[in-house]
């Protein structure tokens, strides 16, 4: 769905990303170490679930690397 509105709107990435979220809907933040019992849970419970990236220390931004875009802290709030 979000390809064919990319494509009708001729948006870019960044925009698609950034006000569509790409569909992503809900993140859970655990430990490492409880990713797997996490993802057997959400499984269990009749939903799906990715390990979408991991929490690092450094400035707040969210960087999407296979698209080479980077959301810094100031761009990162409800729009």
């Amino acid at each position: 769905v979000f390809d064919f509105i990319q494509e009708k709107s001729q948006n870019s990435d960044s925009e698609m990303y950034g006000n569509f979220n790409m569909g992503i809907g809900y993140a859970i933040f655990v430990p490492p170490e409880l990713a797997k019992l996490a993802q057997q849970i959400t499984k269990d419970n009749g939903f799906n679930s990715i390990i979408a990236g991991t929490v690092e220390k450094g400035p707040k931004q969210v960087i999407i690397k296979p698209k080479n875009l980077i959301f810094e802290s100031d761009t990162l709030q409800v729009r």
